[in-house]
């Protein structure tokens, strides 16, 4: 009898498998072929560290609109998920404005997200690649991370790894209308402006002051510590290394876009299918 359980993890060990063969393909790949040489973005500190906190402003201010309006417009849709994913667009429209126009100052001075020129095709087709080779390091690495904190507690370290309510949030989802909305905000917007702040703002930056492994390290140590779950810490962490390896390999920013935005999909897809099984959440 086919179960919710049986079907994810049938669909679990399927796209392992086809992830190991991808991840041979890509160590294949790199032994023959250089990165991209992407450029730093060498803007002044106090310009970077400006752009930073505008954007934070800008999201706060954002996410209080959005709140106001849908209170105003819809006192009944107030609620999860409508005012979570209005203040979630909120914010990010402030920032994605912001980013546009940091963009265009520094055009002259050949920053560029995409250099190498990637078609939106072209940028989806690696990005999924990418993604499932990263599937084998991402799952063996999360099980391995679980495992030891699991083993700390029982020294009596006191750590406590509490699941993310979202996980718990999206089985209370009732309709499609409410599904898509998620989808809308976790599985396409959310990658959009993650990848375009850490990868294509802070990566960059950083590229230009320190080593590139640094500068890899520093931005994905952020990008894991901005999501505040200590369960998925370390994998969090490796996928945000990967993500920024994706963009070096190939020089456009649609390939980890596209690559987070696979990522995020599926976990939503195995919490749709059976969430007692998921023990991740959305990046």
């Amino acid at each position: 009898m086919l179960t919710p359980e049986l079907i994810a993890s049938t669909y679990t060990l399927l796209l392992l498998l086809a992830g190991c063969v991808c991840l041979v393909q890509d160590i294949q790949q790199q032994r023959r072929y250089k990165d991209f040489a992407l450029e730093p973005w060498k803007a002044r500190l106090f310009d970077f560290a400006a752009f930073f906190v505008g954007m934070f402003a800008l999201q706060m201010v954002g996410q209080s609109v959005a709140q106001l309006i849908i209170e105003a417009v819809s006192p009944d849709a107030a609620h999860w998920p409508y005012r979570t994913v209005a203040q979630f667009m909120g914010a990010q429209l402030g920032v994605l404005v912001l980013y546009a126009f940091v963009l265009r100052t520094y055009a002259a001075q050949g920053l560029s997200l995409n250099p190498a020129k990637l078609s939106p095709l072209a940028g989806l087709k690696a990005g999924a690649f990418f993604f499932l080779a990263a599937l084998p390091l991402m799952t063996f690495t999360s099980l391995g991370w679980q495992s030891l904190l699991g083993w700390l507690r029982k020294q009596g370290w006191g750590i406590e790894t509490p699941h993310q309510p979202l996980v718990e949030q999206l089985t209370a989802l009732k309709g499609w209308e409410e599904w898509a909305l998620v989808v809308l905000m976790a599985g396409i917007v959310a990658p959009v402006v993650e990848e375009l702040v850490f990868r294509g703002a802070l990566y960059r930056f950083l590229k230009g002051r320190l080593h590139p492994l640094l500068a890899l390290t520093g931005s994905s140590f952020f990008f894991a510590l901005m999501h505040l779950n200590l369960l998925q810490f370390v994998p969090l962490f490796l996928l945000a290394m990967l993500l920024g390896r994706a963009y070096e390999r190939t020089g456009s920013i649609l390939v980890p876009i596209c690559f987070h935005a696979c990522f995020n999909l599926n976990t939503l897809l195995l919490i749709s299918i059976a969430p007692q099984i998921v023990q991740t959440s959305p990046a």
